[in-house]
């Protein structure tokens, strides 16, 4: 009869040695996923975005915006500091009087005047708290950019040597090279280095020469002659001989030449 268990056996060892290799296989890693770094600033941003929401609704509770535009407030009338006891004296006096017109009624002039006392703490908080923003703001950009012309000095001595980062960087130099047309000076017309050049030479002028130089002014092409001080007799140019007409100067204490006839 043949012998089946050495074949039972065989099967039951390789179903062990599969069980072994399956279970020591390691189970697969899953890739780490790069994480972008936590902005710093997205908790004010949010918080920014909700103090806007909020202005917007304080906003529409205030009533409806008059719209005016800036030759509007010039063609009104200007209240006067201090003018709100004025206003309600002029309606007491005007009630009196029995001069209230139908078209003018005190009691709106009072109830304008009581709206607008109403909203001035308002305004002189909203005055401060635009000074805080624009403070905060101010200083962070201040100190960014300040940061950033430090870095932007670094990389132009790297740039001497690098091609690459020079071609980088130039659309940086263009941007920080740009001036306004309107703060170029006209053609001919002094830059603004050479004004405070010339005024530092001026002031220089007024303490030398006795001050005879100090009126010179050196911006212009043709400047006038120094003045001379009052009294002061103008003085010959030593190469000039005085002109001679008709009888010859005396010199020397001699007597003039007798004229021939």
């Amino acid at each position: 009869m043949p012998n089946h268990k050495p074949t039972t056996k065989s099967a039951a060892s390789s179903t062990t040695t599969s069980k072994k290799s399956v279970a020591a296989a390691p189970a697969a890693v899953p890739a780490a996923t790069p994480t972008a770094a936590a902005d710093p600033n997205a908790a004010l941003a949010a918080f920014a975005q909700q103090a806007v929401a909020t202005i917007a609704t304080i906003a529409a509770g205030l009533g409806t915006d008059p719209g005016l535009t800036p030759k509007d407030k010039i063609r009104a009338a200007k209240f006067r500091k201090g003018g709100e006891p004025i206003v309600s004296t002029i309606g007491d006096l005007a009630q009196q009087q029995n001069l209230e017109a139908p078209a003018l009624p005190v009691a709106t002039m009072l109830a304008l005047l009581g709206q607008a006392n109403a909203l001035a703490p308002l305004a002189n908080k909203l005055a401060a708290f635009v000074t805080l923003v624009e403070d905060i703001m101010f200083a962070a950009q201040s100190q960014a950019w300040g940061m950033a012309l430090t870095y932007y000095a670094l990389l132009q001595r790297s740039a001497k040597s690098n091609n690459k980062l020079a071609a980088s960087l130039d659309p940086v130099t263009q941007f920080l090279h740009y001036r306004h047309p309107s703060t170029k000076p006209a053609v001919g017309q002094p830059t603004k280095r050479q004004v405070n050049a010339a005024k530092k030479a001026q002031k220089a002028l007024s303490t030398i020469a006795g001050g005879k130089l100090a009126n010179t002014d050196l911006l212009k092409a043709d400047n006038p002659p120094a003045e001379q001080p009052a009294g002061a007799q103008p003085t010959a140019s030593p190469t000039s001989a005085p002109a001679t007409i008709g009888t010859p100067a005396v010199t020397n204490g001699s007597a003039p030449p007798a004229a021939h006839s």
